[in-house]
């Protein structure tokens, strides 16, 4: 999602702050499936909530940091 935001507006955006403000505004939800990309620590999946992008985007929701 974060390549997708940096394609489309032509900016570079530090990949904790996306994450933290995605997570913010409820657009990302956590999943209870994991990956383990590394022996040391699972990662978490999330999923893209669009219900909560379409009421974001009805109140003029602008993606700035």
């Amino acid at each position: 999602m974060q390549n997708l935001y940096e394609a489309i507006l032509n900016v570079r955006f530090d990949r904790r702050n996306f994450y933290n403000k995605m997570k913010r505004l409820g657009m990302l939800e956590q999943m209870d499936e994991t990956v383990n990309p590394s022996q040391k620590k699972e990662a978490f999946l999330f999923r893209f909530n669009k219900a909560k992008y379409e009421e974001l985007k009805q109140k003029g929701f602008r993606l700035e940091f």
